[in-house]
């Protein structure tokens, strides 16, 4: 149900208690002619009495749903205006690249995902953003992971692949500190 869209989720929702109300109307109509043909008066009295009961339970369980999808709603356009509050805020502030995201997004619907690629090829060096596919030794990267894909005449077909843990941040700052620490030193 989470995948759902929203007009759906609607459409479904509301139609739902529609359908009890259809039915109870229906189900009035018939039990008014049924009560209509019973001649013994204890008998008839007894049939709409029950029918009673019956149209009033349908009628508390249309309530009942209504008020819950009713509630879930609600609380599901809170969450998407907060949501939307929040992205509005990072927007403001700067932290979000419109262009990026956009570019972010087309990519996703292409079922593809956007990394940072190095190439040497031929003594030649290309740094940039791409667009790769799920087939991409790329494409599950994350974090601080890194994926070198060494590509040889040995290795054409199916190129080498190394996967693993990238230094992360802490210890990127490390290293530039020691290196700062040790020019320092050398003058």
């Amino acid at each position: 149900m989470k995948n759902m869209k929203m007009k759906t989720k609607l459409i479904i929702g509301f139609m739902v208690p529609v359908i009890f109300l259809i039915i109870n109307l229906i189900f009035s109509d018939l039990t008014t002619k049924t009560a209509a043909a019973i001649k013994d008066p204890v008998r008839q009295q007894e049939y709409a009495r029950n029918a009673a009961i019956f149209t009033a339970i349908v009628a508390f369980v249309c309530v009942a749903i209504t008020t819950v999808i009713a509630i879930l709603l609600i609380r599901i356009i809170e969450k998407s205006v907060l949501q939307l509050s929040d992205a509005a805020k990072q927007i403001a502030i700067g932290h979000v690249d419109i262009e990026m995201e956009k570019r972010r997004l087309a990519a996703e619907k292409r079922g593809c995902r956007l990394r940072y690629v190095a190439c040497l090829s031929e003594g030649k060096t290309s740094v940039g953003l791409e667009e790769v596919d799920s087939n991409h030794p790329f494409y599950n990267i994350e974090g601080s992971n890194n994926v070198i894909m060494i590509t040889t005449s040995r290795y054409k077909e199916y190129p080498m692949v190394i996967k693993g843990y990238g230094a992360g941040a802490d210890v990127t700052a490390a290293g530039v500190f020691a290196d700062i620490y040790s020019i320092a030193n050398i003058s």
